[in-house]
């Protein structure tokens, strides 16, 4: 027996003859082998059980099972370039219009291309995908290729969608709430999956028209999964104000509020919140931008917690790397893990830290790194809110001002002073971060030579911090003498000196002194001791007889060091 089959194509050219000899068994291997050939031409969603073709005719074999297919499995096109929109068939011009005609549950395909449409989702479980996630393009600052919606996207309170490959630039609409992707608020099981989008917001790049309400994705509602979000120019490029959220592979460019916040808002806990390879750039703007970083907060009486986030490199950020506060004094933040960050070349304005760390319970900080930073690397800004602090591994290069500080004097005193005040508020610092930050600041015994002290406020050392700041805190070892390898009479003097970074603390404390400190003689070392807050020097009044020239050796321990005059 012979038998002819035609093996349709994808284009539906002139089918090609296959002709098999012999039994029937011979048959149903050619069958076998044209369903198996069907497999490559059928649209995604085909089988080996899908019919088989004749593409004989010039008739166009994908387009056909299409036709059928879509309807079966509720699927809908959307194409620009239609002439006009078939709503029977299933095709539309316009997302828009295929929105309209769903009930839930459906798949609405989009071919590449600009779409100029505010699009709404006011039905649940909707698939809306494009065919390809667009680029960048640096020189005319806009969305370039694959599928694009200029308008914005809202999903409101709807469940169940997922929303993947295509773009969503907002550039052209005026300032005000223009999310690129908007939702709805409340504790609602949201089941949401963005996936391969890119975002553009509607500042420039001095961020002049941008709102503090144009951000990327706002993310709300529980079960959310982002992966592969890449977005430039909004404001707060990914706001996370749900539970259960998942997210990895996040890039964000030009973000002029946060690149990424997690925040308790509007009454709704914010908790279980993982992140995953977080790549952020700023463009260091401190006049018209923040380009802050990654930023934990509460923004009114509700709770953030068990927030887990790996594989941060953030770049160029004027609010430094990160931030982690309450933002209305309410509610708590706790159970909060940051592994694996580098922060490089960010800034800080008012004077803000790389990591700033300022209420929070139960802070891990591992292998968290401050690279090329102007200003300071590690703060703790208000110490009475901050507990359970733990840092492993993690470091600031050379290049800093100061690596760490604390701006509440109180909190630096305890740190100074007592022993055991790391273990007792439960700030656990690990040998590598306490080698980092407090062994390399420890100064040696350094000597100025022979100064004449004879009158009150003589200064006798110049003052900064370890990376050279005009800020210090620390313990400073004076041992004075009246003479070099001669020297009969000697005192020692440990003193406890903290200047604020803008002036308005100054201290200087004698912790203890031994020796000839009484001043029986002009030739005792006797002194008291302040610092000049203007000039950032370290002086000595003679006490009793005490007068003429004396020598100086110091050695210090903390952020601080005392330099001859």
């Amino acid at each position: 027996m012979t038998t002819t089959y035609h093996d349709a194509i994808a284009t539906g050219a002139p089918a090609n003859a296959s002709t098999f000899n012999g039994p029937l068994g011979d048959l149903d291997a050619a069958i076998t082998q044209v369903d198996d050939r069907v497999d490559n031409i059928i649209a995604s969603s085909g089988t080996s059980s899908t019919e088989v073709v004749d593409a004989r005719g010039g008739y166009s074999v994908l387009d056909g099972r299409l036709d059928d297919l879509d309807l079966k499995n509720n699927v809908l096109l959307v194409d620009s370039s239609f002439a006009v929109t078939n709503t029977a068939a299933g095709r539309f011009k316009t997302i828009t219009l295929a929105l309209a005609q769903c009930s839930g549950g459906e798949t609405i395909l989009i071919a590449p291309g600009i779409y100029v449409e505010n699009v709404t989702l006011a039905d649940n479980d909707l698939k809306i995908i494009g065919s390809g996630m667009p680029a960048y393009d640096d020189a005319s600052g806009r969305l370039v290729g694959g599928t694009i919606i200029r308008g914005w996207v809202r999903v409101g309170t709807v469940t169940g969608f997922t929303l993947r490959d295509f773009g969503v630039d907002v550039a052209d609409l005026s300032t005000g709430a223009n999310d690129c992707i908007g939702s709805g608020t409340g504790a609602f099981r949201a089941d949401r999956v963005y996936m391969n989008l890119a975002l553009r917001g509607y500042g420039d790049m001095s961020g002049a028209g941008n709102s503090t309400w144009a951000h990327g994705i706002y993310v709300t509602g529980s079960n959310n999964f982002l992966s592969n979000i890449k977005v430039h120019r909004c404001y707060h490029g990914i706001a996370v104000h749900g539970q259960h959220v998942n997210m990895v592979n996040i890039y964000a460019f030009a973000c002029y509020g946060t690149s990424v916040v997690i925040k308790g808002k509007n009454g709704y806990d914010v908790y279980d919140v993982n992140i995953a390879n977080l790549q952020i750039e700023g463009t260091l703007d401190f006049t018209n931008g923040r380009a802050g970083s990654l930023q934990i907060q509460n923004a009114d009486a509700t709770n953030t917690y068990d927030v887990n986030i790996t594989n941060v490199v953030a770049d160029y950020c004027v609010l430094g790397a990160f931030q982690i506060f309450l933002g209305m004094d309410n509610g708590t933040i706790h159970d909060i893990n940051i592994t694996n960050m580098i922060s490089r070349h960010c800034q800080n304005l008012a004077l803000l830290g790389d990591y700033q760390i300022i209420e929070v319970t139960n802070l891990t900080l591992t292998n968290c790194h401050s690279l090329q930073h102007g200003g300071t690397s590690f703060q703790i800004d208000d110490a009475p809110t901050v507990s359970g602090l733990r840092l492993f591994g993690c470091s600031a290069d050379g290049s800093t001002s100061t690596r760490w500080r604390t701006v509440d004097a109180a909190f630096y005193d305890v740190l100074e002073l007592n022993g055991d005040y790391w273990r007792r508020t439960g700030i656990i610092l690990s040998p590598t971060i306490f080698g980092t930050f407090m062994a390399s600041t420890v100064q040696g015994a350094t000597s100025n030579g022979s100064v004449s002290v004879t009158a009150a406020n003589t200064p006798i050392a110049n003052l900064t911090g370890a990376g050279q700041t005009t800020e210090f805190m620390g313990m400073v070892f004076v041992f004075a003498r009246n003479g070099v390898a001669t020297a009969n009479n000697s005192a020692s003097y440990l003193l406890h000196i903290h200047k604020h970074y803008n002036n308005t603390t100054l201290n200087c404390t004698l912790v203890s002194s031994g020796g000839l400190t009484t001043g029986a003689a002009s030739t005792s070392p006797s002194f008291t001791f302040n610092i000049d807050g203007t000039a950032n020097t370290l002086r000595a009044s003679p006490v009793g007889s005490t007068s003429g020239a004396f020598w100086f050796t110091f050695s210090c321990f903390g952020d601080i060091k005392a330099l001859p005059v």
